[in-house]
């Protein structure tokens, strides 16, 4: 073997072990024992690094040890989706809901109000970043059709409000239900648009809503995921994500209106979720509750509560590590680098990239170890959602529900999933909007 060759193979070896190291898990289990790191150096923005290539004979890799993304990119990708979101406003104020990049294939006329209401919560975020006269336009008419399509107040309590998931609007077949993360989205969304258009809610209706949210509320801090007309609430099914967004609700309405009722219960609402998973070997990727957690967080360092603090930041921190691995599997494979589940799926990816950009910004400045790991996953995992993003035609903008076709084994899941690969539904593309905006505010934080 000549030495040239010699040379080049410690070099690629050199390179695929300083590849492994950086993904390798951390070794002190306990963070308040890690070596600590001044907070001057954790908390300087990262420079964006320009892509460096590899040439290994006839092909072109990219170094993604050093890649970030680049902001005029990130930038036009934002104003793409949210043109998107606004092109797909009709007239009454409700979206088109879902369309299909194969137009042969059937659309199921559909429509969930909690998507509309998280749809509005996205263009807020946009509005925030960059105000122009359409957006504004959109979010009245999305907001005006919110309200007096689905608010409406329980038959029983008529002080108490609710956004109600109707049949003939979801088309589910189910009997009209308020769900709870129905008025936490709602709240989100209206408690919002009062930072664009003062008094377009009457605060009595803002109360109403959150009302309503405390109701469902169990003494131990849990919540009734569903209310039904007839019979109440109900305990036979359970949401994953409506107890986040139940407290990150009430947490923006306790902004302008500091009822002591809404902050206990969002406190005992993201209490509850943190206790009850610390004897579980694995934690839920709940990104609500990470939403949540960076607007408690404050408050519970200017009330001192220690102890609550303590057990929301441990919950934090073991949720964050485990949408973090979630990604490492795929980040060998050109196609799905930067993904977090195996289908290519892109919602999965947006949402844990909204709690995990949430939870960097209040990890504590012994978590430097953590904030390295998680500022690397976040920027794989926007390049992912760009290479995503339908760049021209009529849907440009939209963020299908999946990058591919990728077949999983499972008959029935890669029947539904060939189906839908090529479909954008709002979601997708708000989920996608809202955490390129927030990994924008990131990198260009002070």
């Amino acid at each position: 073997m000549s030495r040239r060759t010699i040379t080049k193979s410690v070099l690629l070896i050199g390179l695929l072990v300083h590849l492994g190291c950086a993904r390798q898990p951390e070794i002190a289990s306990n963070d308040h024992t890690a070596s600590h790191q001044p907070e001057s150096q954790s908390r300087i923005p990262s420079k964006n690094k320009s892509l460096q290539m590899l040439r290994r004979g006839n092909t072109t890799k990219i170094n993604w040890s050093t890649a970030r993304v680049d902001p005029k990119q990130l930038a036009k990708a934002i104003q793409l989706a949210t043109s998107y979101l606004n092109e797909a406003c009709q007239p009454s104020g409700q979206f088109t809901y879902c369309v299909h990049q194969d137009k042969t294939q059937e659309i199921k006329p559909e429509y969930n109000i909690l998507r509309h209401a998280g749809t509005l919560y996205a263009l807020e975020m946009s509005y925030e970043r960059s105000p122009d006269s359409r957006t504004r336009e959109v979010l009245l008419k999305a907001a005006r059709f919110l309200r007096k399509e689905t608010l409406a107040p329980l038959e029983r309590q008529p002080d108490l409000l609710a956004i109600w998931s109707l049949p003939e609007m979801n088309h589910s077949g189910q009997p009209a239900q308020a769900k709870l993360g129905g008025a936490g989205l709602g709240l989100v969304a209206l408690v919002g648009l009062e930072q664009i258009h003062p008094g377009f809610s009457e605060l009595e209706e803002l109360r109403g809503l959150a009302s309503f949210v405390h109701s469902m509320q169990r003494p131990d801090g849990s919540f009734y995921s569903k209310y039904f007309r007839t019979t109440g609430p109900d305990a036979t099914w359970h949401s994953l994500y409506y107890p986040g967004e139940a407290a990150l609700g009430l947490l923006n309405l306790y902004k302008i209106d500091a009822d002591e009722r809404w902050l206990q219960a969002a406190s005992a609402a993201l209490s509850f979720l943190a206790k009850s998973q610390q004897q579980s070997p694995s934690v839920r990727p709940d990104h609500w509750m990470l939403l949540a957690a960076k607007q408690l967080k404050p408050i519970l360092e200017r009330d001192n509560s220690h102890e609550l603090r303590a057990d929301l930041m441990q919950h934090v921190r073991r949720t964050c590590k485990r949408m973090a691995e979630d990604q490492r599997p795929f980040l060998s494979n050109p196609l799905l680098r930067g993904c977090f589940v195996e289908d290519g799926r892109t919602t999965p990816t947006s949402i844990r990239l909204e709690g995990l950009l949430a939870a960097l910004n209040i990890l504590d400045p012994n978590d430097y170890r953590l904030e390295q790991q998680l500022d690397e996953v976040v920027a794989y995992g926007i390049q992912y959602l760009l290479r995503c993003q339908v760049q021209s035609g009529p849907l440009q903008g939209g963020i299908p529900c999946a990058i591919s076709f990728i077949p999983t084994g499972d008959a029935v899941d890669d029947a539904e999933l060939k189906r839908r690969a090529g479909e954008i539904r709002i979601d997708y593309v708000q989920h996608a909007l809202s955490a390129m905006i927030q990994y924008e505010q990131w990198i260009t934080r002070e």
